[in-house]
């Protein structure tokens, strides 16, 4: 295809090689090994030249663990690097009570450690990689966004949110929310 074709042309220009994302759907596809290597050797690389990114997208009990998801791999020691990638953060602040601090579990970046770090059984220690402060699966809105003025803030084991009302609320105090809860959040033990 013409996209596979300038992927091509533009790793040859660059030499840096490129980032094969797979999702746990394509993992469970049949003939796995086979497409990937059509897609490699259509753009000419190597494993060694390919980061591989395993994403999970949302993170929830039902997903299956690193391990079995590590057996099904081609190649899996090869790879230049290996990243799980996930998200735990929620699509939006709406079920959070305004003008209060939340504090929510990253369960993503703690089942990351569980299946990781605990695990030497692994045959490869992934890198871990997240969607950060986002919702794992993107979602186009129509006509004007309205937002709260909040803060998130993302602590080792949690994250942070400090949670104010609809900035473009005529009686509320808009954008002027921000300052004060840097403020509160600057004072707490979780802010390094």
């Amino acid at each position: 295809t013409k996209y596979k074709i300038a992927v091509r042309t533009v790793l040859s220009m660059f030499g840096q090689g490129t980032c094969l994302r797979l999702t746990l759907a394509d993992i469970e596809q049949a003939g796995l090994e086979k497409s990937i290597n059509e897609v490699i050797s259509t753009l000419g690389v190597t494993p060694k030249d390919t980061d591989l990114l395993i994403d999970y997208q949302i993170l929830d009990q039902s997903t299956p663990k690193f391990k079995l998801i590590s057996g099904k791999i081609p190649y899996l020691t090869e790879w230049r690097n290996f990243i799980i990638a996930s998200g735990a953060f929620p699509e939006d602040l709406s079920k959070l009570q305004k003008n209060q601090k939340h504090v929510l579990q990253r369960s993503d970046w703690i089942t990351w450690k569980n299946q990781t770090i605990r695990d030497v059984s692994l045959r490869r220690m992934p890198t871990y990689s997240d969607y950060t402060i986002q919702h794992a699966m993107y979602r186009r809105h129509a006509g004007r966004l309205r937002y709260s003025a909040s803060i998130r803030y993302t602590a080792e084991d949690s994250w942070i949110i400090m949670r104010g009302e609809d900035v473009f609320n005529r009686a509320g105090p808009g954008f002027k929310q921000y300052p004060d809860w840097a403020i509160l959040l600057c004072d707490l033990p979780e802010y390094c």
